[in-house]
């Protein structure tokens, strides 16, 4: 249970940008963006980077040292200044495995409705008739799964693409990735995992990140006995192979990709102080194989984090209504109370707000003026590509745009796709065309379990145009 609490927790926090305050003020407003900043919080501390010529650089802003400006964002069909490729998933057979939890000592300890785990959980029907879950997993300890894909991404030349084995259980001990040529269309498997000492993601939910010729996923590695449970996040080199621990934490560690860097986030509640957390970022460089401490156990209302240019994230302070937007060159005190990070450099830094409205609020620190765009209504996703931004509308039907904040023009990269996350990998940005199927099991109608799985791969790269 602790395990799905965390699961919760961290995708509340974590991939929603998610506020910890009373939703009934919506602040996030260009109204109020362009006049209520009269709350400014104290001037924070630099963080310690342990270079003095840095530390006396670090520059500091209010919303007050910029130039307001508010760009109507226009929707044209003209084509985006960059290149989009799109592949077909390759229609490959990838076998089927039995995975080691079924065959464990005890493979009720991995079964999602084991009553021990959820107290004899049940639910009323509208007759007023009880039931209890049945389980699946018990059913399927003798039967091998065949591989079903679960997420793909473009690198260098390939397409790898995550299998998994393990579909009915609380974890996922037994996946692979595969990693497909599009010149020579050649298949290969350039990791297995096979472990049901540790677990890694949530059934189908397998889906590593591709980095600097590396994967890297983090594992659950539960201890209940000792009440020691830890995540781990590990990299394998897809030429060697050779698997390496990279960070390991007793609280749940959230992954962000950048350009040869990953970010690891990990929170840990503030001991009497309700909704507020205390926030620890490293970053860890592929090219130097350096981990580097961000900040650490700062206590903050809110958080985000993300890898561009600049590693930077997002707090609020304790004594705030306001974030913060924070890298190791600078902090802007923005007016808005719930924001994330699109993109962030020494030059420039984008960030959107979350609530009914959305709002891009780009700040150009050469100019030093703030560009408002308004994009309305969404819950759709935004990425950094270059300098600029790839908004899609929601995950439905979503028409993608290339948007230059400054300018308020949206141009049309690609319509109507039903796409999972956006990912970054490398230089290039990856999202998949998902459909809706069901995976059946050969025991008996009951067992089966509806996914997504992508069918065709969309990415960007090549610069712009």
């Amino acid at each position: 249970m602790k395990k799905i609490l965390a699961l919760i927790f961290a995708f509340t926090m974590c991939i929603s940008a998610f506020s910890c305050e009373e939703k009934k003020q919506n602040d996030d407003t260009p109204d109020e963006v362009s006049g209520d900043v009269a709350e400014t919080p104290e001037v924070s501390e630099i963080p310690d980077t342990g270079d003095t010529a840095v530390e006396n650089s670090f520059r500091e802003y209010a919303e007050s040292d910029f130039t307001e400006i508010t760009v109507p964002l226009n929707y044209t069909d003209d084509p985006a200044p960059v290149a989009l490729h799109q592949l077909d998933m390759p229609d490959y057979d990838f076998g089927e495995r039995l995975a080691p939890c079924k065959t464990s000592d005890d493979p009720s300890e991995f079964d999602p409705f084991d009553p021990k785990r959820f107290h004899g959980y049940s639910w009323i029907d509208e007759n007023g008739v009880e039931h209890k879950p049945e389980s699946t997993y018990m059913k399927v300890l003798n039967v091998p799964e065949k591989g079903v894909v679960t997420g793909a991404v473009y690198n260098d030349g390939k397409v790898y693409i995550t299998v998994s084995y393990d579909n009915f259980c609380i974890g996922c001990h037994e996946w692979s990735i595969y990693a497909y040529d599009i010149n020579t269309t050649e298949m290969k498997e350039v990791y297995r995992y096979s472990d049901y000492q540790r677990d890694s993601g949530y059934g189908a939910w397998i889906d590593p990140y591709i980095e600097d010729g590396h994967i890297v996923f983090s594992s659950y590695l539960a201890d209940e006995e000792d009440h020691n449970d830890k995540s781990v996040v590990y990299s394998v080199d897809l030429e060697t192979g050779e698997e390496k621990q990279l960070y390991e934490s007793s609280n749940f560690v959230y992954i962000s990709d950048g350009v040869d860097k990953v970010l690891f986030c990990e929170t840990a509640f503030v001991e009497d102080k309700h909704d507020k957390v205390e926030l620890t970022l490293k970053e860890y460089d592929f090219t130097t194989g350096e981990l580097k401490t961000i900040t650490e156990n700062e206590e903050t209302k809110m958080y985000n984090v993300a890898a561009s240019d600049l590693t930077a994230y997002i707090r609020k302070p304790l004594d705030s209504r306001k974030c913060e937007l924070v890298t190791e060159q600078y902090c802007v005190k923005t007016g808005v109370t719930n924001v994330s990070i699109v993109y962030a450099s020494d030059k420039k830094a984008v960030i959107v707000t979350e609530g009914d409205v959305r709002v891009l609020h780009t700040y150009d620190f050469e100019k030093m003026e703030h560009y408002i765009t308004e994009i309305g209504k969404t819950i759709g996703q935004f990425i950094s590509y270059g300098e600029n931004v790839i908004f899609s509308q929601n995950s439905e039907h979503s028409d993608v745009y290339y948007i230059v904040p400054e300018l308020g023009r949206a141009m049309t990269v690609a319509k109507d796709i039903d796409h999972d996350i956006m990912k970054r990998s490398g230089d290039t940005v990856t999202f998949n065309q998902m459909k809706n199927d069901t995976l059946y099991l050969d025991v008996d109608e009951s067992t089966q379990r509806g996914y997504y799985r992508p069918v065709e791969v969309f990415w960007l790269g090549g610069g712009e145009k």
